[in-house]
């Protein structure tokens, strides 16, 4: 409720109203933008290191090294699989009802 109020703009009878599916949407929309601001201030920023006025030797070798954005997490083969059980038995319990 506080992500769909504070973060999505959303009033609460916008809250009240939301599927599922529609919060899901509007949170990936928002992550997206998100990202994309981040990326301009990270350009921004990098730039600024990569001034000519700048030691050569502190300056990062790339954008990246420099700073990184979201997480190169990697889930585990257990974790797949845990993940892989559990849909398998949702869709069981479904096709039951």
């Amino acid at each position: 409720m506080a992500t769909a109020l504070g973060e999505l703009n959303c009033t609460y009878e916008q809250y009240c109203e939301m599927t599922w599916a529609e919060f899901q949407l509007r949170l990936f929309s928002y992550k997206r933008v998100n990202k994309e601001k981040w990326e301009m201030l990270r350009l921004l920023m990098y730039n600024n290191t990569v001034a000519p006025h700048r030691d050569p030797k502190r300056i990062p070798k790339s954008i990246n090294s420099f700073m990184q954005l979201g997480s190169s997490k990697k889930i585990s083969d257990a974790q797949l699989n845990a993940i892989k059980k559990a849909q398998e038995q949702y869709h069981e319990r479904k096709i039951k009802s």
